[in-house]
């Protein structure tokens, strides 16, 4: 069973969690980004940017 600090044959589950958080924030970005694209007219794009804001700040 994995412990929660890392040791030299294995990484800890506190590093597994962060490695996760990171790939999950960086797939958030791109899907948002990418609603930012198609989104139609002024009010649906600043509607999307707000939405990508406190995903980019917590990157």
């Amino acid at each position: 069973m994995a412990s929660l600090r890392d040791t030299k044959e294995r990484y800890g589950w506190i590093s597994i969690a962060l490695h996760w958080a990171g790939a999950a924030s960086i797939i958030a970005l791109y899907l948002l980004g990418d609603a930012i694209h198609d989104a139609q007219g002024r009010e649906a794009r600043i509607a999307a940017i707000w939405l990508l804001c406190p995903v980019t700040l917590s990157s």
